[in-house]
C-alpha cells in the first residue's frame, strides 16, 4: 500500500479535531467566529490535498470530512444567520408598531382636548381598562415615546449583534434595507427566510 504523506497524515488529524470542536460548539450556538474559521480552514486543507490523495481509503476519509464541514458546520452556521437575521426584522417591525402607537397616542391625546361630558367619561373609561391607570395627558405620551424608545433600542442592539456576529456579510446596503423596512417589507423578507431555512430539511 502506498505511504501517504506525513504532511497530510498530521493535518488530516488536526483538522480532524478542530472540526469536532467546531461542531460542538456551534451546536450550542457559540463561537461561531471560530467554527467560520474552521470551516475556511478545511475548505483550503481540502483544496490543497484533494488532488494529491489518491489511495482509496485516505481519499474517501477526506471526502467524508469535507462533507462533514459543509452539511454539519456550514449548514447550521447558515440557520444561525438566518435566525439572527429573523430577529432583527422582527425587531425592525417592533419599532414600525412602536411608531404607530406612538402617533395613536398623539391623536387620543388631541381627541380628548375637545371631548365633554359622557363622551369624555366613555373614552377615559376605554383607556383606564386598557392602560389599567387613570388618563393623564403627560403620561399618556411619555408612555408610547418610551415604548418607542425601547423598540428603536432593542433592534440596535440585535443589529449591532448582527453586525459583530457576521461582518462578512452585513455591509452597507444589507444595513440600509434592514433600516428602510416597512411592515409588508419585513414580513415579504421573513417569509422568504422562513423557505430557506426549511430547505434542509426537505434536501
Amino acid at each position: 500500500m502506498q505511504k501517504p504523506p506525513d504532511a497530510f497524515i498530521e493535518e488530516y488529524w488536526k483538522m480532524r479535531e478542530r472540526v469536532d470542536w467546531a461542531m460542538s460548539a456551534v451546536g450550542r450556538g457559540q463561537d461561531l467566529a471560530q467554527a467560520k474559521t474552521v470551516v475556511d480552514e478545511c475548505e483550503d486543507f481540502y483544496a490543497r490535498w484533494h488532488d494529491v490523495i489518491t489511495i482509496p481509503e485516505l481519499r474517501a476519509g477526506l471526502e467524508a470530512l469535507h462533507q462533514l464541514v459543509v452539511e454539519g458546520i456550514g449548514a447550521t452556521l447558515e440557520q444561525s444567520w438566518l435566525e439572527q437575521l429573523h430577529a432583527v426584522i422582527e425587531a425592525r417591525k417592533d419599532c414600525l408598531a412602536g411608531e404607530v402607537l406612538l402617533k395613536c397616542d398623539i391623536q387620543f391625546i388631541e381627541i380628548m382636548k375637545v371631548a365633554e361630558g359622557a363622551v369624555r367619561a366613555e373614552l377615559e373609561k376605554i383607556y383606564r381598562e386598557h392602560m389599567k391607570k387613570e388618563y393623564d395627558p403627560e403620561g399618556c405620551y411619555r408612555d408610547g415615546e418610551e415604548g418607542a424608545a425601547e423598540n428603536e433600542a432593542d433592534f440596535r442592539k440585535l443589529l449591532a449583534t448582527l453586525e459583530a456576529d457576521w461582518p462578512e456579510r452585513v455591509d452597507a446596503a444589507l444595513r440600509a434595507r434592514l433600516e428602510g423596512l416597512d411592515a409588508e417589507a419585513a414580513n415579504a423578507w421573513q417569509a422568504e427566510i422562513v423557505e430557506q431555512q426549511a430547505e434542509p430539511a426537505l434536501s
